[in-house]
């Protein structure tokens, strides 16, 4: 009867199984192998519980069967009683220490649990006991890779375990995909091929055959089209993607270029092919954020939607028309709907969550909806997955403020903690699934980043491996986005302080530092030259281009570029208004009717995308010469040209900088000092003392300093981590001459009627160009595309304190932890094998793209010197950028601050 059930449990025919150890426990009841193997029913079954209780029966039959012991371990594992599971693998070692088994599937457990070099040593002794079993070979080769990311230890392992078993299906699979990391892709499909023929039944061989073809089609798609490849894996589509999930779910979650066809299906009546259904959009404070981030107004409009409105603000009936709800799955966002629908606000419900509403909120709102006996009004409830911002193309960020005080914060409870790292955790989900990629995970050891790392890990994981539905392979994505995939770099804020408190010179870093970008709309105060000020906003639209191609240039090109526009606009507008007889755009109703038709015909369909023009042109002039104001008041170019040139600062001249009356901003010079004190690790205590005098002279709130200091001596922080490349690159030439350019800007640019040309005031600022170097986030990314194995092409981008050597980023980037969610858990006794691990590895060895995120915070000047790697990258490289929240200099200083009052 056992032996059968072994040859059924193999073809997964689980009925089969039960109903022979029904006959063995008739034979005999007291059989300590029946147990066993109705113990692996249970676990194939995922009954944990009764598996468990089958494994200890086993265990107390036979006390010499090690199998059952190892199997409890398993299973206590699995269902999160880690302390239990090393009780039972110490007492099973105890009582088997010659069992090269246990020591593989111990390893196992605590490589599943990121313990890689516990894990590593357990397979060791593995191997030490029995040199003929290939499992631990395989398994140590997997933790290798997954940890090092260098595969040629990994490759070693592999070979010998195929050397004491040729037939091994483990080592096969594995051995196929590291090929395929490292972009061996003829090696890779051998092995592939191999693994059909080790294949013991059908659905093993028809899994193992779809990997290989569609591996074998990646492989020839990427040699015949490489021109088709490159555009494919291009940048900008993660707002392109949350922006075509938003839409579609405004029409109902139908396909914006159709009828919103589940309302089409619920009503008698149909408004027509392309025309949506006008609707009333109710939000939550952060989703309504999540989507003016993106969406305005007049795109609201566009796709159907009448009315937008708070959920917790008070709302009149409109019975007549469709609600589409778009808020945070949380108990009191579905009561405030049932109590909408109670009092029939609206005709029918469209029900989405920003995230995944929990089974035990769906339960409640099923239970509210059916008292009340309104269910029959709510037309759809979806999990949409967009609980982030995306302020820009490349970019994104959670939204959650403060974070970097949050994470340090010494009252920060354990479970406080835990729930802030789950909701990262969910969020970072949303952004995988939004881009529809499974990346594989780095992050240093140790702090908040290897927190998020290790339960993102468990969380796709667990997702690819139990969930019914795997949403990342529900779309008809291509083939090489599917196996193209990214590393995901997690990383601390606290490895770089710097790059939160410098000064920038390029036109979005400028806005954001000065004015903050909150939701992607710009308020400035400006002053009417009467002593009189008044507050504007601006709506930086995802669709403006001159925003796109200006963003990240440096102010004084911009500033030329704005003239570019401005005289290209008026030659376009006189050239209007001459055909239509008037003197101006304002008077293009009076049109002379005696001009030709074409030619009045030109000049009214040409208004309104001048008038659209002009508005644009005066928005990014009323802002530049607004920054200009603030350039010149806070001497932000002389201070700029001081960071640049750090390295050849000395404590004279910072002083010079702080006692300098001209310099207004406090702000400022408490900025500059603390990058200098952060770049200067030998700063002696006496001339600390000094500037710190003199900055509380100043005006200067020294908390946030003190705060730095502290943390820089807890963490052990040095110039390589804070700051970024000292005295390298080429200058930026004397302060004086940024400035002085362009002194004599005119009060009001905003007007067109105003003769003076910016190209002339900035037409010597161009070779004004600041160093071009790496900060210390992109050094590490690089490192995580590539040069894993390479330190020199680093650049100077991190300095170590001994003495600039370009090799830190590597060397740090060599202690992080790695995760690959598609890496198989490995073979254990319940059924796994080899077929599990194809399709864990399918990306190249050098990546072409990466998702980065910092925990804590980030801003613009990181995302800039990222994409400017990316894009001098050959092949160019794809890289997201993200954190926790977007975040200027003022509000990070805010922070330390608040935390130097509570440490």
């Amino acid at each position: 009867y056992l032996r059968k059930a072994n040859l059924f449990t193999e073809k997964k025919d689980l009925e089969e199984v039960s109903s022979l150890l029904d006959q063995a426990h008739k034979a005999d009841s007291e059989n300590a192998e029946t147990f066993f193997q109705q113990g692996q029913v249970h676990f194939l079954k995922q009954e944990f519980e009764a598996a468990s209780n089958d494994y200890k029966r086993a265990a107390e039959l036979d006390p010499d069967f090690v199998y059952p012991r190892i199997q409890l371990g398993v299973v206590q594992f699995k269902v999160g009683k880690i302390e239990e599971a090393m009780a039972t693998f110490d007492e099973a070692m105890k009582k088997f220490p010659t069992r090269s088994d246990l020591y593989n599937y111990y390893g196992e457990v605590l490589a599943e649990q990121g313990g890689y070099d516990s894990a590593i040593g357990a397979f060791e002794k593995a191997i030490e006991l029995d040199s003929t079993n290939p499992l631990p070979y395989v398994n140590q080769a997997i933790s290798l890779f997954q940890t090092s990311g260098q595969p040629d230890r990994a490759l070693t392992l592999i070979r010998e375990a195929l050397k004491v078993d040729p037939e091994c299906e483990l080592a096969v699979a594995a051995l196929s995909q590291i090929y395929l990391q490292m972009g061996m892709f003829e090696e890779s499909l051998a092995m592939l091929r191999r693994a059909v023929d080790l294949a013991k039944s059908e659905e093993e061989m028809i899994s193992a055959i779809t990997f290989r073809e569609t591996t074998a089609a990646q492989f020839r798609f990427m040699k015949e089209h490489p021109e088709l490849l490159s555009k494919m894996m291009g940048g900008g589509i993660l707002r392109q993607r949350q922006i075509a999930s938003l839409v579609r779910m405004l029409h109902l979650n139908s396909e914006p270029n159709s009828t919103d066809s589940s309302y089409a299906a619920t009503e008698s009546k149909s408004n027509g092919a392309g025309v949506p259904i006008w609707k009333v959009l109710v939000f939550d404070s952060f989703c309504r954020d999540v989507v003016s981030t993106v969406l305005r107004v007049n795109d609201l409009r566009d796709n159907g939607v009448t009315v937008h409105m708070l959920l917790e603000s008070q709302r009149s009936s409109i019975s007549d028309v469709p609600a589409v709800y778009f808020v945070q799955p949380t108990t009191e966002n579905i009561k405030r709907i049932v109590d909408d629908i109670v009092r029939d606000l609206y005709e029918l419900y469209y029900v989405n969550f920003s995230t995944s509403l929990p089974r035990t909120l769906l339960e409640d709102f099923a239970v509210q909806t059916t008292a009340s006996g309104t269910s029959h009004q709510i037309a759809q409830v979806y999990d949409q997955y967009l609980n982030f911002l995306c302020p820009e193309e490349n970019m994104f960020s959670l939204h959650f403020p403060n974070t970097f005080e949050a994470i340090h914060n010494p009252s920060m409870t354990d479970t406080a903690m835990g729930a802030l790292i789950d909701r990262i955790v969910t969020a970072l989900f949303s952004v995988l699934l939004t881009l529809k990629t499974i990346p594989t995970i780095c992050a240093p050891r140790g702090n908040a980043a290897e927190m998020v790392a290790t339960r993102l890990d468990a969380k796709l994981r667990e997702h690819i491996m139990n969930s019914r539905h795997n949403l990342f392979a529900d779309s008809a994505e291509d083939i090489v986005t599917q196996s193209r995939r990214p590393v995901l770099v997690l990383l601390d804020r606290d490895l770089d302080l710097s790059s939160m408190l410098t000064h920038s010179w390029t036109y979005q870093a400028l806005i954001h530092d000065l004015y903050d970008i909150q939701l992607n709309q710009v308020s400035i105060v400006q002053d009417d030259g009467s002593g009189r000020t008044s507050k504007r906003s601006y709506d930086i639209n995802t669709n403006d281009a001159f925003w796109e191609s200006n963003a990240m240039l440096l102010f004084p090109e911009v500033a030329i570029n704005i003239d570019d526009a401005s005289n290209a606009f008026k030659r376009e507008a006189d050239e209007i208004t001459r055909m239509g007889g008037v003197k101006s755009l304002d008077e293009v109703g009076d049109l002379n009717m005696g001009a030709s038709t074409k030619q009045l015909q030109r000049a009214i369909t040409t208004l309104p995308e001048l008038t659209a023009r002009k508005a644009n042109i005066d928005m990014h002039m009323n802002i530049a010469t607004s920054l200009l104001e603030m350039i010149k008041e806070r001497q932000l170019d002389v201070l700029f040209q001081m960071e640049e040139q750090l390295g050849r600062q000395t404590k004279a001249t910072i002083l010079e900088a702080i006692n300098d009356p001209e310099k207004k901003n406090p702000q400022d010079k408490l900025r500059l000092f603390a990058l200098y004190m952060l770049a200067n690790d030998g700063l002696r205590p006496g001339d600390i003392e000094e500037c710190e005098a003199a900055l509380k002279l100043a005006g200067c709130d020294l908390a946030s300093l003190e705060y730095i200091r502290k943390l820089r001596s807890l963490n052990k922080m040095n110039a390589s981590i804070t700051s970024p490349a000292l005295g390298t690159g080429t200058s930026a030439g004397p302060s004086g001459d940024l400035l002085g350019k362009f002194s004599s800007i005119s009060n009001r640019l905003a007007g067109f009627t105003d003769s003076s040309s910016l190209g002339s005031i900035f037409s010597n600022v161009r070779n004004l160009l600041p160093s071009r170097k790496q900060l210390p986030v992109t050094c590490l990314v690089e490192s995580a595309m590539g040069n894993r194995a390479n330190a020199g092409g680093l650049g100077a981008g991190l300095r170590s304190a001994a003495g600039g050597s370009s090799s830190t980023a590597a060397r740090m980037f060599e202690d992080f932890v790695h995760f690959d969610p598609k890496q198989a858990r490995r073979g254990n006794l319940a059924g796994s094998n080899a077929n599990a691990l194809r399709g864990s590895l399918a990306a190249d060895g050098a990546a072409q793209e990466a998702i980065v995120f910092v925990v804590g915070g980030g801003n613009y000047v990181e995302y800039q010197n990222l994409m400017e790697f990316a894009q001098r990258s050959t092949p160019r490289k794809h890289i997201v950028y993200g954190s926790t929240d977007i975040v200027n200099a003022s509000s990070f200083l805010a922070q330390l601050s608040r935390l130097n009052e509570t440490s």
